[in-house]
């Protein structure tokens, strides 16, 4: 039995919504990242975690920055280590 990691799960779903909020395709955005409509599934599935090299792919076709997809991470997550000291 496949065990789905939580994060690439909401990784995953960002994705998909943000894909969808921009009105792309499923193959539009397979294609302007270089993946199979299979792998483009897997990822938003969250059945494969998305590298760092596809998420600069999808972020500079999406025109989003990375931590669009870590949104959902409470405050202090997303908080620079300067920042998380600070506090």
């Amino acid at each position: 039995m496949l065990v789905l990691n939580p994060i690439d799960v909401k990784v995953g779903e960002c994705l998909q919504n943000t894909r969808l909020h921009l009105g792309l395709s499923f193959h539009e955005l397979a294609l302007a990242i270089g993946v199979s409509n299979a792998c483009l599934l897997d990822f938003e599935s969250g059945k494969t975690r998305i590298g760092a090299d596809k998420l600069y792919d999808i972020c500079r076709v999406l025109h989003v920055r990375p931590v669009a997809f870590f949104a959902w991470l409470p405050d202090k997550a997303n908080a620079t280590p300067k920042e998380r000291d600070a506090a």
